[in-house]
Parts: C-alpha cells; sequence; structure tokens
C-alpha cells in the first residue's frame, strides 16, 4: 500500500495546480500501476483509495479519460461494498473531469448521480469533498448564482464553525470563489485570512505560500491597492521557504506583478534585479506561460521606459510589440487584464507624448474591454479619458466623462466603499497576526514588546524584565550578531537585508524552547537569548543548532570575510542572577564573548 495515501488524496483534491510537483506526480503515478499490477493484494478497500489516488494524478496532468476511466473503477468497487460516500465522491469528480472538458451535459449528470446518493443521508462533514468539488467545477460553467451564493455561504459558515488544519485549502478555495464568481473582495479576504491564520498555527507553509498569492492579487488586482500588494507580494518573491514550494510558472507570475506594483508606486531599486530573474527562467516555464511571455516581457519594458526612464517613444515601441503578440495568441493568453492593461498603457503613453487624440481613440475602443473586467477600469478610463479632452480645450466632452465617473461610482455601492473595503482587510489582517498574550512574570503582554519586523522580543521587553526581575535564578545567555551584516545591506539592499533579520529571527525561534528561553532583538543585526534551563548542556546544544539550522538557510553573502553565506558569531555566558546588575553584567560579558568570537574567525 503507498505510505500516506490519505494525506495525497486529500492534497491533490484541493490543492491549486500551480503548487503541484509534476515530478512528485508521475512518481506517484508510477506506484499506483504497480500497485494495480498485484492487485489480488489488496482489500477492496485498499484498491478503491489506490484508484482514486490516480485518478486525481491524471487528471492533475490533464488526462481526463485515464481520470475518468479509474474513478469509474472507485464507483464500481465503492458500490460493491455499499460505501454510498465513496460512490458519490467519485461521481463528482468525474463531474469535475467533465467539466473542464466543457461537457456540460455529463457533468451535470454525474453530480446528480453524486447527490443522489448523499442527500439527506449524510452530514455536512461527511459529505465536504463532494460539496467542495461542487464549488470547483462551478468555474467552469453556467449556474444558478443564487443558489450557487448560497451554497458558498453555507460551506463558509461551515468551516468557520469548525476550524481545522485541513481547511486551509478549502478557505483558499472559497476565498478565490468569491473574488473570481461574485467579484466580493470583503468575503475573500475573510476566507484567505481565515487560511493565513491555519497555515501559521499548523506550520503549513504552502498554505501560506498560495494565500501570500491570492492576497495579494486581491490588493492588486481587485482594490488597485499596489503598496499593499507589495508587502505580501515580497515575502513570496525574496523569502527562501516560499520560492522552494512555488513552481516556476507561479513564481514568475508573481515577479512580475511585484514588478508592476514597483513602477505603480516608483520603487525602481530592485526592478532590474527582478526583470533579469524572470528573463533567465522563461525556458523553465510550461508551454501555457511560454506562449504568453514574450508579450509580457514587451509589456514589462513599456512600462520601466515610460515609468522610471521617461522614454516614452522607446516605451510605444515596446508596447506595440506586446499588443502585436497577444492579438496573435489572445485565445490562449495566460494573464488576465492583459487587453485592458495594454490597450491604456498605449493610451498613456500618447498622453504623455501630447499626442491626446490618438490617446482618446485608444481609451475609448478600450471601455468595452474594462466592462469585463469590472467597474473600477472603467472607472479609470472615464478619468483618463476626461483628463485629455481637458488637455485638448474640449471642456464639454471632459465634463461628460466627468459625469459618467461620478454616475457609474454613485450606482456601484461596492465601489463607492473601495477605501472601507481596503481599512476592513487592514484590520482584519492586523487582528490575525496580532500575538494574543504573552506572559512576562504574571503580566498580560501586548505588542509593544515585540519587534515589528522579527516578530521577536525587543529592546522594550528586555528593559521591563530586569525592572519586573525579583527572586534567585540560573540563567544562561547568548549574545549572537550576523556576520558583516552592513556589507550585505549595502550589496544586497535593505529589502533583503530585512529579510535575512526576519529569516535568523524565525531560525533562532525554531530552535530554543519558547516557554523557557526568550529571544529578543537586541539591536539591528544583534539577538539575545536569556534561557532558565538549567541543564548546563543546554546553551550548548542551542548553539550547535542554531549554527547549523542559519548555514542550512543557505542565503548567499559574497561580501562576507568568514563565510560564503550568511552566518552568525556568538558569545555566551552561565550562572546565577540576583538583580537588574547581575543580568546587565551577564549581558556584558557574553557580549565580550561575541566579539572575542568575531576576532578569533578572522586570525
Amino acid at each position: 500500500m503507498i505510505k500516506d495515501i490519505d494525506d495525497y488524496i486529500e492534497g491533490l483534491e484541493v490543492r491549486p495546480k500551480f503548487i503541484l510537483n509534476i515530478n512528485e506526480l508521475r512518481n506517484l503515478k508510477n506506484q499506483c500501476e504497480e500497485c494495480i499490477k498485484n492487485i489480488s493484494k489488496y482489500k477492496e478497500e485498499e484498491l478503491l483509495k489506490i484508484y482514486y489516488l490516480n485518478g486525481l494524478i491524471y487528471r492533475s496532468l490533464e488526462k481526463g479519460e485515464e481520470a475518468i476511466n479509474c474513478f469509474e473503477k472507485v464507483a464500481v468497487i465503492a458500490k460493491t461494498i455499499n460505501d454510498e460516500i465513496w460512490q458519490a465522491r467519485a461521481y463528482s469528480s468525474i463531474s469535475l473531469v467533465y467539466s473542464k472538458k466543457n461537457d456540460i451535459h455529463n457533468s451535470k449528470k454525474y453530480f446528480d448521480k453524486a447527490f443522489n446518493l448523499i442527500k439527506f443521508k449524510y452530514t455536512l462533514e461527511e459529505t465536504l469533498i463532494i460539496h467542495i468539488q461542487n464549488i470547483l467545477k462551478n468555474k467552469y460553467e453556467d449556474f444558478d448564482r443564487d443558489l450557487f451564493r448560497k451554497e458558498m455561504d453555507r460551506m463558509r459558515d461551515f468551516l468557520n464553525e469548525n476550524i481545522k488544519k485541513e481547511y486551509g485549502y478549502l478557505f483558499i478555495i472559497l476565498g478565490s470563489r468569491y473574488t473570481e464568481i461574485f467579484d466580493d473582495y470583503r468575503e475573500a479576504m475573510k476566507c484567505f485570512l481565515k487560511a493565513l491564520k491555519i497555515g501559521e498555527k499548523y506550520e503549513l507553509v504552502e498554505v501560506k505560500c498560495i494565500v501570500l498569492y491570492y492576497i495579494s492579487t486581491s490588493y492588486y488586482d481587485g482594490l488597485h491597492k499596489s503598496k499593499e500588494a507589495i508587502r505580501y507580494l515580497e515575502p513570496l518573491v525574496y523569502n527562501i521557504e516560499y520560492k522552494n514550494i512555488m513552481n516556476i510558472n507561479l513564481r514568475s507570475s508573481s515577479t512580475m506583478t511585484l514588478i508592476e506594483c514597483y513602477l505603480d508606486t516608483e520603487n525602481f531599486d530592485n526592478i532590474d534585479r527582478l526583470f533579469k530573474d524572470v528573463m533567465e527562467n522563461i525556458d523553465n516555464l510550461s508551454e501555457f506561460i511560454k506562449n504568453s511571455m514574450d508579450a509580457m516581457i514587451f509589456y514589462l519594458r513599456s512600462r520601466i521606459s515610460f515609468t522610471r526612464d521617461k522614454n516614452y517613444e522607446v516605451a510605444l515601441e515596446e508596447a506595440w510589440k506586446a499588443e502585436k503578440l497577444y492579438l496573435a495568441n489572445e485565445k490562449t493568453f495566460a494573464f488576465t487584464h492583459f487587453d485592458y492593461n495594454i490597450r491604456t498603457l498605449i493610451g498613456d503613453i500618447y498622453f504623455k507624448l501630447e499626442e491626446y487624440k490618438k490617446g482618446i481613440d485608444v481609451y475609448r475602443d478600450t471601455i468595452e474591454i474594462s466592462k469585463i473586467w469590472g467597474s473600477l477600469f472603467e472607472l479609470n478610463l472615464y478619468e483618463k479619458l476626461a483628463e485629455s479632452y481637458e488637455a485638448i480645450g474640449d471642456y464639454n466632452k471632459s465634463l461628460e466623462y466627468y459625469k459618467k465617473y461620478d454616475e457609474l461610482f454613485s450606482n456601484e455601492a461596492r465601489y463607492q466603499d473601495v477605501e472601507y473595503m481596503h481599512k476592513v482587510f487592514e484590520k482584519d489582517s492586523k487582528e490575525e497576526k496580532i500575538k494574543e498574550l504573552y506572559d512576562i512574570n504574571g503580566m498580560m503582554k501586548k505588542e509593544i514588546y515585540i519587534d515589528g519586523l522579527t516578530k521577536i522580543y525587543n529592546r522594550t521587553y528586555l528593559n521591563n524584565l530586569l525592572e519586573k526581575h525579583s527572586g534567585r535564578h540560573y540563567v544562561s545567555i547568548m549574545m549572537m550578531d550576523i556576520d558583516y551584516f552592513k556589507k550585505y545591506n549595502d550589496n544586497y539592499g535593505h529589502i533583503m537585508g530585512d529579510k535575512v533579520l526576519e529569516s535568523v529571527a524565525r531560525t533562532i525561534k525554531k530552535c530554543c524552547n519558547l516557554d523557557e528561553d526568550k529571544i529578543i532583538r537586541y539591536g539591528g543585526e544583534e539577538f539575545l537569548i536569556i534561557s532558565y534551563n538549567e541543564d548546563s548542556n543546554y546553551l550548548k546544544e542551542v548553539k550547535r543548532r542554531i549554527e547549523s539550522e542559519i548555514y542550512n538557510l543557505n542565503i548567499e553573502h559574497r561580501f562576507s570575510l568568514v563565510s560564503d553565506r550568511i552566518s552568525i558569531s556568538m558569545g555566551d555566558t552561565k550562572g546565577i542572577i540576583n538583580s537588574k546588575d547581575d543580568y546587565i553584567n551577564m549581558i556584558n560579558i557574553a557580549d565580550e564573548e561575541l566579539y572575542k568570537a568575531k576576532r578569533k574567525r578572522l586570525e
């Protein structure tokens, strides 16, 4: 039997395709087929799961007929052993395959079979995955929006009442459907934040990665808030833990969106390096993405020339090339909004070149496209047209489009509420992330004791700890800092430097016992551990783990004089403390030991 088969099934049913490892899928497929060759070895319940997993693999690999064949076998076995839930599960999976193939007749037929087996007989918890697959398939076909909204809300309410580790992906599915189908970014954000909370609570890096992607695209596409999108895109693009999880398609897409956000906010420091990363990975992209990348590359070049370099003639030439390539691949183009984005960019370039009438023609031709993507896009065009007509002195037309803008804005209450929505999202996001309670000698801790960047204790916490000290305690104290961190900041940039600080702090926390150890950001790149563990060998083991784990982060540092990667130096001491002054003296001793260690490494 395949090890962890239930986990594989659970993951493949709900994980987005862009996070799947194709090589791992093929290896799993080989294992399934090897099991099927030895069919007599397995009980019917085991064989049912093997066929179901194989069907999910084929579905993920876009092999629809093979997937249906496996699911049909599952249904037959399930009927034989009188397991109606597995039978319905197989039928719902078949329906989803047909839905993706745009075969609506068979999609409906098999979902009717599934629901006829389970309705009135089983609880929602027992049949949850079948209902979720119904939500998944409605991305591909027409449906009754009111009934579907009620089903979505019912799923959301159920998940909210029954928070579990495995519900992270389900909240992501609901959130993505609220945006894609109902344009409801407020409800979507609530779902994404629930998923993020589950990811953080259970340390599910993959869930956190996907949530960051969806939150960033909600801000960028839904609310047109580039600055806020950057906060969620930067960890995806810069943090090693996420880069190792995302497939190359998602990494490239996240990087390109981050470039656009940087251009929107005129933050040009890292654009060239990010653009180089995109270019270097083009050959590794899937065919579907690769066919659209040439147009996207010219589009980004045009935006860089337009926004940063102020070279409008070059920007226009590159924008024309991007549009031509887009039109050649329009039916299979991979990136949303591109038809609107490229046309609007061309209009903006004409405006800067003071060729206002050409810009007006482009903007007007783009209005119908904007209506496809939503009112915020349409509003943006009306404002641009009003400004363009004003620039040529046609004040009647300018007023006409300002009125269109006001009328649309007034009629669309949800867009009138954009700033409020943004504030609600920010409030919810912060509330989800704030540490609930911290105990400091009987006091309830507040966020004033937490360093904003690294999320560990700060100097305010240390000062409070020393002031509140009482009694006699055995303590171990370790002082450490990142080697040649200033050189890292100077050469890699402060954004990357901040990411290093976050990674190092997270690694130190992982290596310590948080019930006994207080981890403090002592200075810029200095960290302090105060441990109350009385085992004389404990500090030595913590030092060994920290050195090893930070080395294994494998963060390149070509400008360090002691290592080819980010490294850390440490000094420590231990003893009995009776007062605040004892603490201070021991911290100073640990600091001296740290600098002895640094000098010794240079000898």
